[in-house]
């Protein structure tokens, strides 16, 4: 896991597409080539991809 302190800037868009589909476009700004490397050796893009089956999940059971 990544030490603390190492900050990665994250914006995220909910882009309407049509009546029942919405895009999630994500970019994520890491402060250095090194930051960036070790998140991505870390796991977070599992992590991330937990995180987005799981909203998708939720948004299905309330329809």
């Amino acid at each position: 896991m990544p030490e603390r302190g190492h900050v990665m800037l994250e914006k995220t868009e909910f882009v309407a597409i049509d009546s029942d589909t919405t895009e999630i476009r994500t970019h994520s700004t890491a402060m250095s080539q090194e930051d960036r490397d070790n998140m991505v050796k870390s796991g977070m893009e599992s992590g991330w991809r937990q995180s987005v089956e799981a909203l998708g999940k939720l948004l299905e059971s309330n329809d």
